[in-house]
């Protein structure tokens, strides 16, 4: 099966500990991919938003890359994917940077069950003109099919910045709980 598709991911979220601010961030994204086959595919990326526990007043990202399905069954997929990325950060107190990374990924998921579903991501961007500067990202969800369109899931997040200025935090770890609806 070819086709285009467009992946559109929109997270927000706010929380305090006592009288302090623990997070407010909001992220949206949209990945389109085309497949040439049924192993091969292109895509495009776009990613912005902002997080205010780490000082990031705006960030954005977006490159191009290639990818490849190595396993494509009815209820598991694989694939990694190459390609560039370009970032500018927007910091306060006032800082701008912006890199030029590569982008490696690897992307699955599994149907366990009808209910029961498996995700996984791994992104690595080293920056091209300073081989010490790089940034990760693991992402995994387990979510659970409570009704067709209602979802609960489970998910862990940690991003690793070698990049960011001294006064931010190099890594940010999220676990959450979700309730997802799907339209």
């Amino acid at each position: 099966d070819t086709g285009l598709r467009n992946i559109l991911d929109y997270d927000v979220a706010y929380g305090t500990t006592g009288d302090v601010l623990s997070d407010n961030r909001m992220e949206g994204s949209v990945k389109t991919e085309y497949d040439f086959s049924k192993r091969v595919l292109i895509y495009n990326a776009i990613t912005a938003g902002y997080d205010e526990v780490r000082n990031i007043d705006l960030e954005y990202n977006f490159g191009p890359g290639v990818g490849y399905k190595w396993v494509v069954l009815t209820n598991f997929v694989f694939k990694t994917e190459l390609g560039a990325d370009y970032q500018e950060q927007y910091f306060s107190p006032p800082n701008h940077t912006s890199r030029i990374s590569m982008r490696m990924a690897e992307d699955l998921w599994w149907q366990l069950s009808p209910k029961i579903r498996w995700d996984e991501k791994f992104e690595f961007f080293p920056e091209l003109d300073n081989t010490e500067v790089y940034r990760l990202r693991l992402e995994t969800n387990l979510s659970y099919l409570l009704r067709e369109n209602l979802t609960l899931s489970l998910n862990l997040i940690d991003q690793y910045d070698t990049g960011v200025p001294s006064d931010v935090s190099k890594n940010d770890l999220q676990i959450r709980s979700l309730l997802g609806i799907k339209f």
